[in-house]
C-alpha cells in the first residue's frame, strides 16, 4: 500500500514543480517589464526635461540677444546726441570710446573742433546772422568797445576758465543776434512784459487800444494745450479791444503779423461803428517752459508680447532709451 501511494503522490508533486517553474518565470518576465518600464519612464523624463531645457535656453538667448539689441540702441541714441550737441569732440571714426567719453569737458570743448554740431550752429552761425541781426532790438553800450562791437564769440574761444567762458556766453547771447531769440520767445511767463510787446504793437500802429489785458487760459481748447505741452510752450493769453478807420486797423494787423513776437489771435469780431471799425480780440502769446531730457523706457518682452500663464521665457525686462 505505501509503495501504490508513493507511485500516486509523484505526479502530483511534477505538476507542482512545473507550476511553481511557471510562476517564477512569469514573476521574472514581471520584474523584467517593469524595469524595462521604469527605464522607458527615466529616459522619457530625462528627454522631455532635456527638450523643455533646450527650448527655454534659446527662447533664454534670443531674449538677452533682443535685451542687448535695445540697450545698444541706447547706448548709440546717447552717443549721438552728445556728437550732435557738440559737447564732445568724436574720434575719425565718428564714435566715441569710453575713454574718450571719460576725458570729455564740455566747458573745455573749441567751438571750431564740432563744426557741424547744434553747440557750433547756434554760438557762430545763428550768433552772426545778419537776417536776425535786422531785426534785433539795439545793442547795449556794454557790447561796444568804444565805437567797435566786441565780438564775445572769439572772447569765448580765448577763455581759459569756465567763469570766463559762462561770462562768454552770457554777453554772447546779449551783444549777438542770438538776442532776437529771448526777444521772440521769452523763457519765462511774464505777462506785463507781454502786455508791454503788444502795446509797442499799437504805438508802431498810431492806435490807442480801447482796453489791453491779460486773461485766464481758456483749459477747454484742448488741441491747443497738447500742442503747446508737446512744444514745451507756456500760454498767455490777452485780450484787447480797439476802434479806429479800417486802414489803421489793417496796419494794426500787419505789424502783428510781422512782429518778432507771436500773437496768434484766437477769436475777433468786427463792428462798424460811426464810420469806424471796432475790434474785439483774443489772442495768445507763448513763452518757452523749461526744457528737459525726457527719458523714456521700454518694456522687452521675451516673446511678442507680454504673457500672463504659463510660460518658460525669461521674466521680461526694461531698458532706458534715448529722450529729447
Amino acid at each position: 500500500m505505501k509503495v501504490g501511494m508513493i507511485k500516486m503522490k509523484l505526479p502530483k508533486i511534477m505538476a507542482d514543480n512545473k507550476k511553481t517553474l511557471a510562476i517564477s518565470k512569469s514573476l521574472k518576465i514581471s520584474k523584467a517589464q517593469q524595469y524595462t518600464l521604469i527605464e522607458v519612464l527615466i529616459a522619457s523624463l530625462i528627454l522631455g526635461v532635456g527638450i523643455v531645457l533646450s527650448i527655454w535656453l534659446v527662447k533664454y538667448i534670443i531674449f538677452n540677444n533682443k535685451l542687448s539689441s535695445e540697450y545698444n540702441k541706447t547706448i548709440d541714441a546717447y552717443e549721438k546726441t552728445i556728437i550732435n550737441v557738440g559737447a564732445c569732440v568724436a574720434g575719425n571714426d565718428k564714435k566715441l570710446s569710453d575713454a574718450e567719453l571719460a576725458a570729455c569737458n564740455p566747458n573745455e570743448t573749441d567751438i571750431s573742433s564740432v563744426p557741424d554740431s547744434l553747440r557750433y550752429n547756434v554760438l557762430m552761425n545763428l550768433a552772426n546772422n545778419a537776417n536776425l541781426e535786422s531785426v534785433a532790438r539795439k545793442r547795449q553800450s556794454v557790447c561796444y568797445d568804444g565805437k567797435d562791437k566786441i565780438d564775445f564769440s572769439k572772447e569765448y574761444q580765448k577763455a581759459t576758465t569756465e567763469k570766463e567762458k559762462e561770462q562768454a556766453l552770457a554777453m554772447m547771447s546779449m551783444c549777438s543776434a542770438l538776442r532776437v531769440v529771448p526777444d521772440a520767445l521769452p523763457g519765462q511767463e511774464n505777462p506785463e512784459a507781454t502786455v508791454a510787446s503788444l502795446n509797442q504793437i499799437f504805438l508802431l500802429s498810431n492806435i490807442e487800444p480801447e482796453s489791453l489785458s491779460v486773461k485766464e487760459i481758456d483749459t477747454s481748447d484742448e488741441e491747443l494745450l497738447a500742442e503747446a505741452d508737446r512744444l514745451s510752450l507756456g500760454i498767455i493769453p490777452v485780450a484787447f479791444e480797439v476802434k479806429s478807420p479800417s486802414g489803421a486797423i489793417q496796419t494794426l494787423l500787419e505789424n502783428m503779423e510781422i512782429s518778432i513776437r507771436t500773437f496768434n489771435i484766437t477769436r475777433a469780431t468786427f463792428e462798424w461803428s460811426n464810420g469806424a471799425l471796432e475790434v474785439k480780440a483774443n489772442a495768445n502769446a507763448y513763452f518757452a517752459n523749461g526744457l528737459t531730457v525726457r527719458e523714456l523706457t521700454k518694456t522687452v518682452y521675451g516673446g511678442d508680447k507680454r504673457t500672463t500663464t504659463g510660460t518658460t521665457t525669461p521674466a521680461d525686462s526694461t531698458t532706458t532709451v534715448e529722450g529729447q
